[in-house]
């Protein structure tokens, strides 16, 4: 484990004027899975207090294509777990708490440039932010996802149906990290780092593409 040079900012959408300008080209493609303390639908995401005392968070990405500078990130799996947010999200930026984790199998250039991008895609939201490495699994079907990040999480969803039995959608939200959001619920959400510890199986989820470029 490492510290994280630098602090990350909101995992959302950045509102205009606050993403700071790429000093490392990239441009990503893949999916992204997430899971929060909140009740579903997460209030988040329209800047509204968390359902508890705050919105804790473990948001999961597979790169499908993409670099950052001229490093390779295909199949590069990383995770941004938030153990401190506030009661809300947006009101407490500066004051998060939480871990990067990156893919064990990923070579030392890749965990870098995950790092790289993360810290040209969004501002200062955390005030403490570590880097660590284990494994990541990820498994992607229709209507279920899950992502471990080694001993120490673990997050399945399953998407929820609306009464056409169509996949509910929310898109371009006021906060959040991906433009469009399809809602599911955690069958299974744990953590455990030693330090922070969580069972939100039953909670909030989301899922969907992502897509970002620098530029």
């Amino acid at each position: 484990m490492k510290p994280l040079a630098f602090v990350l900012a909101a995992m959302v959408a950045a509102p205009a004027g606050a993403q700071e300008k790429s000093k490392t080209p990239y441009t990503l493609k893949g999916e992204e899975i997430e899971g929060c303390s909140c009740d579903t639908y997460c209030p988040c995401v329209w800047k509204k207090d968390a359902t508890f005392e705050q919105c804790r968070a473990t948001f999961v990405f597979r790169v499908s294509e993409g670099t950052v500078g001229k490093t390779d990130l295909r199949g590069v799996s990383f995770a941004v777990v938030v153990t401190k947010s506030g009661k809300n999200i947006v009101k407490e930026m500066g004051r998060w708490e939480g871990v990067v984790y990156v893919d064990e199998k990923a070579a030392k250039e890749q965990k870098d440039a995950v790092v790289a991008f993360l810290s040209s895609r969004w501002g200062a939201g955390f005030a403490k932010l570590d880097v660590r490495s284990v494994p990541i699994e990820f498994k992607s079907a229709a209507e279920t996802k899950e992502a471990t990040l080694g001993g120490v999480g673990r997050l399945k969803i399953r998407a929820l149906k609306g009464q056409n039995g169509k996949v509910p959608v929310i898109e371009n939200p006021p906060f959040a990290l991906i433009d469009k959001l399809y809602c599911a619920q955690a069958e299974t959400h744990t953590y455990d780092d030693g330090k922070d510890k969580w069972d939100f199986s039953g909670q909030n989820a989301f899922y969907g593409p992502f897509e970002y470029h620098s530029e």
